[in-house]
């Protein structure tokens, strides 16, 4: 079940959106029980405001939290130095500020309303995901994975999907 844990970058209302719409849509059945949402701020009682990115990252993974986030600065390489450190994580959904505007509540609740039910079921664990708009069917999840070469330099590939789809490298 994908749980998901909203960085303190994105607003609260975000959380009361997923919610909101769960509960009054009946197309996510599935989900209406069983959805879990928290921002950073009410997460363990606000303990983890303000704390580094890796202490975080290894909370959420505990407790089996899918990170979300708008920070594409510091998150990928803590992700990449984890991934040849074989550490795992929760999961980090990268939301682009391009396509979903951090002042775009209604979209970002849209999306990860979308995403819930392509991928609310899977294990989130070590994946990362670039959250697209609700309206932009394409590529929601990247099942991305970081693959050291064998000159000793990496690069993010994407694993072939169960549902078939290709696989394609990101350098």
């Amino acid at each position: 079940m994908l749980k998901l844990l909203l960085d303190e970058h994105i607003s609260p209302d975000v959380m009361k959106g997923v919610q909101r719409r769960s509960r009054s849509v009946g197309i996510h059945p599935v989900f209406i029980q069983t959805i879990f949402i928290q921002t950073i701020a009410q997460w363990e009682n606000g303990n983890f405001l303000g704390k580094e990115d890796s202490v975080c990252l290894m909370e959420a993974a505990k407790q089996r939290l899918t990170m979300v986030t708008y920070d594409r600065r510091t998150i990928p390489p803590l992700l990449k130095l984890w991934a040849e450190e074989e550490r795992s994580h929760g999961g980090v959904i990268f939301v682009d500020e391009k396509t979903i505007l951090p002042a775009d509540i209604g979209g970002l609740v849209r999306a990860l309303i979308s995403l819930m039910d392509e991928a609310g079921g899977m294990d989130w664990t070590n994946q990362v995901c670039f959250l697209r708009s609700g309206r932009s069917r394409a590529r929601t999840i990247a099942n991305l994975q970081w693959h050291l070469t064998s000159a000793g330099r990496g690069r993010w590939i994407q694993r072939r999907s169960t549902q078939g789809r290709t696989s394609s490298e990101h350098g």
